[in-house]
């Protein structure tokens, strides 16, 4: 029974190396088309809403973050959702407005 299952490990060893160089080869010969592509014309404006339900400590650092995305802030349109919170969640929210 041991000697079936060194088999087993061989081969799916085996395998395993195989899928994984072929993969890795056919990234290589691909990687020029996986560039990705400038845009091309004039940005959309993206809304990001943020749904917060006692989020007091965390909110002020996920709109920090959103803010500080590499887009134009006059195309970016932030709407947090606070669904009845019991702490400050509002508050804090309410002082990047």
């Amino acid at each position: 029974m041991n000697t079936y299952l060194r088999i087993l490990f061989y081969i799916f060893t085996f395998v395993s190396f195989f899928t994984a160089i072929l993969y890795f080869l056919s990234f290589l010969t691909n990687k020029n088309k996986l560039k990705a592509e400038k845009w091309k014309g004039p940005l959309p404006i993206i809304t990001v809403i943020i749904p917060a339900y006692n989020e007091q400590s965390s909110i002020k650092k996920t709109l920090e973050s959103i803010l500080s995305l590499d887009y134009p802030k006059e195309k970016l349109d932030i709407i947090v959702i606070d669904d009845g919170s019991f702490d400050k969640t509002y508050l804090e929210a309410s002082k990047f407005t």
